[in-house]
């Protein structure tokens, strides 16, 4: 998310930039009218990847080995590491279809209709492009007092425009005392080179005393052998995904139809579906 929005505040077209001088925008005008409008689309995306991936860990942390100890804390993964252990195919089967509605939930309440909400902000509109739909945004843009609500909510907000509002004539330039002197960046880059070599010389001292060299190397090549995994399926799966993506972006009326199951499918944690393969592989043998 944060790559995103940097991306997207760095590729704010020339001339959103000139209105927003025209206008006078202040510094918190402009984050709110400019920035956030633009980066809102990829930043939806991105939160929902975000959101698989925070499902992805959380899971994985609830039940791991550490020492020779088992540590579980309450939670949907200590119940699939518990049932991958008993073998439970049934149990893994309903914490799988409780996933599936908790995702779902959160996308036809929450993500669908910021979707649908922030499709206004795109810039890059091209023919044939169906807008996202959401009977969530439809039923709040229908519904009298959730209006009510909503506008009074965004006039408090506003407020915070005058607030904050930075008085100038257009011209204004950043005052002297603001700007960082030369020797003072100088001395933070000095400090920083000093705190990066005093970590690399930490570093060799404990892997010195601590751990030694062998084991540095074995590291270095287990982590090889995954590095090599990874090399792997990514090209893998640019080989199977990137055609499938160019042929339903060339293709609105399957781009419509395909995005609900990619909203739903970005939320959702790939690791569950790795006690159905282990229980399989288990049952095989």
């Amino acid at each position: 998310m944060a790559f995103s929005a940097y991306q997207s505040f760095k590729t704010i077209p020339a001339e959103l930039e000139e209105a927003a001088k025209i206008f006078k925008l202040s510094p918190w005008q402009r984050f709110w009218r400019l920035d956030i409008p633009v980066s809102m689309p990829g930043m939806l995306w991105n939160m929902m990847m975000s959101m698989s991936g925070g499902w992805f860990f959380l899971v994985a942390s609830e039940a791991i080995s550490v020492a020779n100890q088992d540590i579980k804390l309450p939670g949907i993964g200590s119940y699939i590491a518990l049932a991958i252990d008993a073998r439970d195919l049934q149990a893994i089967g309903l914490a799988i279809v409780a996933m599936l509605i908790g995702i779902t939930l959160y996308d036809q309440l929450f993500f669908r209709p910021l979707v649908a909400w922030a499709d206004k902000f795109r810039f890059e509109e091209g023919d044939g492009d169906v807008a996202p739909k959401s009977w969530v945004l439809d039923l709040w843009r229908r519904t009298a007092w959730l209006q009510q609500l909503g506008l009074s909510a965004i006039k408090m907000f506003e407020g915070s425009f005058r607030f904050f509002r930075l008085r100038h004539d257009g011209t204004h330039q950043p005052s002297a005392k603001l700007i960082a002197p030369q020797h003072f960046n100088r001395a933070w880059d000095i400090l920083i080179v000093f705190a990066a070599v005093a970590a690399v010389l930490y570093l060799a001292n404990y892997i010195h005393t601590e751990v030694g060299l062998a084991e540095v190397l074995h590291i270095l090549y287990l982590g090889t052998l995954t590095l090599v995994r990874v090399v792997v399926l990514i090209a893998v799966a640019i080989v199977i995904w990137v055609p499938i993506g160019i042929w339903i972006g060339l293709n609105p009326r399957i781009a419509e139809r395909s995005q609900a199951v990619a909203q739903f499918l970005a939320a959702f944690p790939a690791n569950l579906l790795f006690p159905i393969a282990v229980v399989g592989s288990y049952i095989s043998n």
